[in-house]
């Protein structure tokens, strides 16, 4: 039996895997075209880290590349799942710029507790990342889908982009 220590550690370990074979994926030809979801690595954790990440999906586009982690959880435990926003190619996240994640109406059993985030609600890792953890909560077992659209923009020494992204995001909830 692991300790919740070790757990932690796995779960740690096992998500930096996830993003590092994402990355790999995407860049050895994996890729979606801009707009377009694409499964990128599909695993799954079980065990004490119920609530766990088990997919992720990438959209790239000029400048940019969005990740959704996809949540596992327990019914009746909050869970979250994160919509990371990464600036690529010699551009960085538009610290200026309103991000803004807006989810359409939560299916039957699913609790979104926040259908709008702002840009106050996300954080920025320096100049990078910009990450919106989006809390649910399931109040039945069952595979809950949730659609959202993600404002965000990213900036090279030149110009600014403003794109917009239709996003999908499945909650599993046992």
């Amino acid at each position: 039996m692991l300790t919740k220590k070790a757990m932690k550690m796995f779960r740690n370990a096992a998500v930096v895997t996830l993003g590092l074979l994402a990355t790999f994926a995407v860049h050895s030809g994996g890729e979606a075209a801009a707009g377009e979801s694409a499964a990128v690595v599909t695993t799954q954790i079980v065990g004490a880290e119920a609530d766990s990440v088990t997919e992720l999906k990438a959209i790239e586009g000029e400048g940019y590349r969005v990740k959704v982690t996809e949540l596992a959880t327990s019914v009746g435990s909050p869970g979250h799942f994160l919509v990371v926003i990464e600036a690529t190619s010699g551009y960085k996240v538009n610290t200026k710029f309103p991000h803004k994640l807006k989810l359409a109406d939560a299916p039957s059993g699913l609790k979104l507790p926040k259908r709008l985030l702002k840009k106050k609600d996300g954080t920025f890792a320096g100049t990078k990342t910009f990450t919106f953890k989006v809390p649910v909560e399931a109040s039945k077992a069952g595979n809950f889908s949730v659609k959202g659209k993600l404002k965000l923009s990213v900036c090279n020494e030149e110009t600014c982009l403003i794109k917009k992204e239709k996003l999908k995001v499945v909650i599993t909830a046992k």
